[in-house]
C-alpha cells in the first residue's frame, strides 16, 4: 500500500493515497493543531482528493487518511495515516 502524500497546490491541498482505482479513503481534517477538533471532509473519496477550503496563511492543517484497500489475496486491508502541512 502506497503511503499517502499531501501537496500544497494553487487551489488548496492535494491528497494522493494510491494508484489503484479501487482504493477509497475516509478523510478527516484538523486545523490549528492539537486543540482543534477533527472534521470529516470526505467519505469513500477517490484519489487524488483536492481540499479547496480557504485557510489562512501560516495555518497548521492535519489530515487523517483512513485507506480501505484489498490486499493481493483479496482480503480487506485498512490503514490510517497522519499528514500535516503549514500553509
Amino acid at each position: 500500500m502506497t503511503v499517502p502524500e499531501l501537496t500544497l497546490v494553487a487551489t488548496g491541498r492535494r491528497l494522493a493515497f494510491g494508484s489503484n482505482p479501487g482504493i477509497r479513503a475516509h478523510l478527516f481534517r484538523r486545523v490549528g493543531g492539537d486543540g482543534g477538533p477533527w472534521q470529516r471532509v470526505a467519505v469513500n473519496a477517490s484519489f487524488p482528493f483536492f481540499d479547496e477550503d480557504v485557510l489562512a496563511h501560516g495555518t497548521l492543517v492535519e489530515y487523517c487518511v483512513h485507506v480501505q484497500a484489498n490486499a493481493s489475496g483479496g482480503t480487506a486491508q485498512d490503514r490510517s495515516f497522519l499528514l500535516s502541512a503549514l500553509i
